[in-house]
């Protein structure tokens, strides 16, 4: 179980939320990821995160955020 707000001022937010994303997939109904208000109230824009998608994302999309929603 994680417990959310891990997106938040790492210089790895990018990658941990991939690692995540992975176990969490690779293990459906065994591995929980329950947000923070990082993520639930959108915080994480004025961290790292929003530069790493905006730096490595921006192929993927034309928004101003790439990915943000997703």
């Amino acid at each position: 179980v994680f417990n959310g707000n891990t997106i938040s001022r790492s210089a790895y937010s990018l990658e941990v939320l991939t690692i995540i994303m992975r176990l969490m997939d690779m293990n459906p109904g065994k591995v929980f990821y329950l947000r923070g208000n990082h993520e639930d109230e959108g915080h994480w824009k004025n961290f790292s995160l929003k530069k790493d998608l905006i730096l490595r994302a921006r192929v993927l999309s034309g928004d101003e955020i790439p990915l943000a929603e997703e």
